[in-house]
């Protein structure tokens, strides 16, 4: 065991250990990819979760607005937040002025124009704050079926229903922030709604969505209850789609967007506020940009900005100081499990790497032919003994760049990294064993040289042969049943 950790954890260290996993099991490669993938998600989310407040407190003009927002001297324009238990449990966020509850606020600088003016304007950052129930709010939703094969064929949904080649199609749902009041909505409509799911639906429906439908079909029908549900069902069944585009969605999908070619978000320096979450994007003094989404469970259950006890403009700007580090370690989990799957997708390009470079001291050592011979699997196994510790190397890397630039230069640099050290260690170990195995025939042959006995003709002269009897004589082998003698003749 102790010389498995040797070889395991020291290889790096050392080609003569490097060189013991040419002729170990090949679980070792197995166990060192398992190394490399816990040791980068480990590095990565320590730097991704515990840079926040340095670049937090570098960002002094989004400070300034927050400030500006929850802690501003005149007290009917202050917002406070406070958190607000549902019925299920979870917890909420209620915004509204000052002390009064029923004041609430509502901030759109994208499509208010004041709110441009009195935010967008100054501090040069949206605000968005919306604490209504958005999970109850429909929005209206386009539907826009494109042909896989050909860009130029687009279709709508409605018309999509018609086409035969159905396979062929992918759909794609925009939602809007236009509101549907489902109050508005005639009996009528409802009707339609019923009709499809009890007449083309149901019928084929799996046991659960059938139990959902019966479920709602027991409700009071001139509740809002029904009518919320009735609606949100229909949707789901009629465009096939796991969710009823609401308010909550298309916050989500708007300020979450990015552009698929060049990795950037389509919305940055913003500050998102919703009854259930809030997405917050920030550029600090240095430049980093820093965005993130957050839930409000970690808050206490009587969290407020400030109240009539407390309510000090040093206190209050502690308080959204404390709100934003919640926020963004209430993700902490779920960063650490997005990096654990990104980074599961670059293993193939890691083993990638490693085979190129297997493969290139495999081609070298058989130019060289004073190096032993070494299968290709071997050379293989060998670049392998070095990724535990070039994993470490590089995730220590990517970590501390964190807290000096974006998360995802870091992760950039990272990855680099940790192919540029595998590199760099296989050319050493190659050099090494090159000048070793150089060293090693130099010696053999001064060796060899020193051990050869030139007999010249001087020499040759002094050599003594007149006692040596030459001829031939018979030799008797009584062993030998035959007549026949043997000869043996001297030279």
């Amino acid at each position: 065991m102790l010389n498995w950790l040797k070889f395991t954890f020291c290889s790096f260290a050392t080609n003569k250990l490097a060189k013991e996993g040419a002729k170990r099991s090949f679980w070792n490669v197995i166990f060192a990819l398992f190394c490399l993938w816990i040791l980068l998600t480990a590095f990565f989310s320590i730097g991704f979760n515990y840079s926040f407040n340095i670049h937090y407190n570098n960002a002094s003009d989004f400070k300034e607005m927050s400030y500006n927002l929850f802690s501003n001297e005149n007290v009917n324009e202050r917002i406070n937040l406070s958190v607000n238990i549902k019925d299920d449990d979870t917890k909420s966020i209620v915004a509204y002025y000052g002390y009064d509850k029923t004041n609430k606020v509502h901030i759109d600088t994208y499509n208010n124009e004041a709110d441009k003016a009195k935010y967008k304007d100054v501090y040069n950052y949206d605000v968005i704050i919306d604490t209504r129930d958005t999970e109850k709010l429909w929005v209206n939703f386009e539907v826009i079926m494109k042909n896989t094969s050909d860009p130029d064929d687009v279709l709508t949904y409605e018309e999509y229903l018609e086409v035969d080649n159905k396979k062929d199609y992918q759909g794609t749902l925009t939602p809007s922030n236009e509101i549907i009041d489902i109050s508005t909505f005639t009996t009528e409509q409802f009707t339609q709604f019923e009709k499809f799911i009890t007449d083309e639906f149901i019928e084929d429906a799996t046991d659960t969505l059938k139990e959902t439908w019966k479920n709602i079909s027991e409700m009071d029908k001139n509740s809002l209850e029904y009518k919320n549900n009735l609606y949100e069902f229909y949707i789901k069944v009629y465009y096939n789609i796991s969710l009823c585009p609401n308010l909550s969605y298309y916050y989500q999908y708007t300020f979450t967007s990015y552009d698929q070619e060049t990795g950037e978000y389509n919305y940055n320096n913003f500050l998102l506020i919703t009854d259930v979450y809030s997405i917050i994007s920030f550029t600090n003094d240095k430049g980093i940009v820093v965005m993130y989404a957050g839930l409000y469970d970690s808050l206490d259950d009587n969290f407020s900005l400030f109240d009539t006890h407390s309510s000090s403009l040093k206190a209050i700007e502690n308080n959204v100081d404390y709100l934003y580090a919640i926020l963004y370690d209430s993700a902490s989990a779920s960063r650490t499990l997005n990096l654990l799957i990104n980074i599961i997708t670059y293993i193939p390009k890691f083993i990638i790497v490693m085979a190129i470079l297997a493969l290139f001291i495999y081609c070298l050592f058989k130019i060289k032919k004073d190096i032993p011979d070494e299968k290709y699997l071997g050379c293989f196994k060998i670049v392998s003994s070095f990724l535990i510790v070039t994993s470490a190397l590089s995730g220590i890397i990517a970590m501390i760049l964190s807290f000096i630039t974006s998360g995802v230069v870091a992760v950039s640099v990272g990855i680099w990294s940790f192919i540029g050290i595998l590199s760099i260690r296989t050319f050493i170990y190659a050099i090494v064993e090159i000048i070793k195995a150089h060293k090693q025939a130099l010696k053999i042959a001064s060796n060899y040289d020193e051990q050869v006995i030139d007999v010249d003709k001087e020499n040759e002269d002094k050599v003594d042969l007149s006692k040596v009897d030459t001829g031939t004589r018979i030799i008797k082998n009584d062993k030998v049943s035959s007549d026949d003698d043997e000869k043996m003749e001297f030279m």
